[in-house]
């Protein structure tokens, strides 16, 4: 069985998603049948992620990577096992931006309604 422990978490990247322990247990054994030394770790999808924003995250060696999506596809029929990494910009800047400015503008609308 795959291991669970990371020996140099630094040199790992997700290479998928699992929506349970359960899968997350299957697709490590898949990874361990084919010598490739998986580990999951507690994760979080990005919020555009269909399911649920909670669950396991596969993690590998960089060396192993490509191998390792490669497998998951196989196994799970999914073209993109590992959801893009959240990247935070000027446009996520921006938005949160309004979104706090439309929150104090409905606040002070209610006090003058209310």
């Amino acid at each position: 069985m795959a291991h669970t422990e990371q020996s140099d978490p630094k040199n790992r990247i997700r290479a998928a998603y699992a929506a349970s322990g359960e899968d997350a247990d299957r697709m490590l054994a898949l990874l361990a049948e084919n010598g490739i030394d998986a580990a999951k770790q507690g994760g979080s999808r990005d919020i555009y992620t269909v399911g649920g924003v909670f669950g396991v995250e596969i993690m590998v060696p960089a060396d192993d990577l490509d191998r390792a999506r490669e497998l998951l596809r196989e196994m799970t029929g999914d073209e993109s096992p590992a959801p893009a990494p959240r990247r935070f910009g000027k446009k996520s800047i921006l938005s949160l931006g309004l979104a706090v400015l439309l929150l104090v503008l409905l606040v002070f609308l209610r006090s003058l309604l209310g």
